[in-house]
């Protein structure tokens, strides 16, 4: 896997166990705290609402499990949110900032994602049957056993994304950007890639039965291209 995120430094072996021991337990009682206050301020679609007529900024708050399907979150601000488990079908998120989310198993089915900047995003295992993300920058993003059924991804900036055995049967991902992108066992069947660029990308055993390959870019750059089913430009 090409990361975007760095390596974690290992801790030096011979490091002074027992200091680690009193600072770990001040942290949890300082945390703790903290945590339980979080737990019972859930927000509600109210409380949302009220956000959205004023600041429109969600950073850094817990909003997972939350049902938000249908809601206008257009240009909120969602950086470092943690949205697992989210309903967020046919939500309108054009233009939000949706930078390092945390979204697994997210249903996005229908969702406007028009312009949206998903930089790092985390939407592995989620629902993105029927989105529209048209323009979306979604470098670095990880879409891992995603099902992306019928979905719209023209000019899509798929720059170094993490999508093994994603689902996008049927989609339209004309002119989207899959540099150096890593789509192990992905399903492009029917898919039309029409313009896009394979630079890099790393296509073992994907499967392109179907797909529509005129004009993409870089075909020949393309990595592990001898083993994905069905992939000709004729």
């Amino acid at each position: 896997m090409k990361s975007c995120f760095p390596k974690r430094n290992t801790p030096a072996k011979g490091r002074n166990r027992f200091h680690a021991i009193p600072i770990a337990l001040i942290l949890v009682l300082v945390l703790l705290p903290v945590h339980l206050a979080a737990e019972q301020t859930k927000l509600t679609r109210a409380d949302i609402e009220d956000i959205m007529s004023t600041t429109k900024d969600f950073s850094g708050m817990d909003l997972s499990g939350m049902d938000l399907s249908g809601m206008d979150l257009s240009g909120a601000r969602f950086e470092k949110t943690k949205l697992n488990n989210a309903n967020l079908s046919k939500a309108n998120l054009e233009g939000a900032h949706l930078l390092d989310a945390r979204m697994r198993r997210v249903n996005l089915k229908g969702a406007n994602l028009k312009r949206a900047y998903m930089e790092n995003a985390i939407l592995d295992e989620g629902n993105l049957t029927g989105v529209d993300a048209t323009d979306a920058n979604m470098k670095c993003a990880s879409l891992s056993d995603s099902v992306v059924h019928e979905a719209t991804f023209k000019n899509v900036y798929f720059e170094i994304g993490y999508m093994p055995r994603v689902d996008f049967t049927g989609s339209i991902l004309e002119n989207v950007n899959f540099l150096n992108a890593d789509v192990p066992e992905a399903n492009f069947k029917g898919a039309d890639l029409t313009g896009s660029n394979f630079e890099g990308m790393d296509i073992k055993e994907a499967d392109f039965t179907d797909a529509r390959l005129q004009e993409i870019k870089n075909a020949d750059k393309a990595e592990n291209a001898e083993t994905a089913r069905g992939f000709s430009q004729e």
